[in-house]
């Protein structure tokens, strides 16, 4: 199985610490699985400005068996930055999960 872990909305250390986590725990509990990081929206990632207008948005080209969304804040924005992927996902007969969301 190949597993594409969210893992690039750093907008401090802590995600750092916390999404290489995620993907050491998806390493450890499925050892005979590829397990990598792919990028989340640009929006987590950066604040507003030039970063997200010059940004690509490359997780539909990601080729994987399960998808792990880490952290995404279940808000108005959710389903703008998340909801034609998982969409896309399912449309392929994938499958995804969502670790340690909360909501405003």
């Amino acid at each position: 199985m190949i597993i594409a872990v969210e893992n690039s909305t750093w907008s401090n250390i802590g995600d750092a610490f916390y999404q290489q986590s995620i993907e050491e725990v998806f390493r450890r509990t499925f050892p005979d699985s590829q397990v990598f990081a792919f990028d989340g929206p640009a929006e987590r990632a950066f604040r507003a400005g030039n970063w997200i207008k010059n940004s690509t948005d490359l997780r539909p080209h990601t080729v994987a068996d399960h998808f792990v969304f880490s952290g995404p804040i279940l808000s108005d924005t959710f389903l703008k930055r998340y909801g034609q992927l998982i969409k896309n996902i399912k449309d392929a007969r994938k499958s995804y999960s969502l670790i340690s969301v909360h909501g405003g």
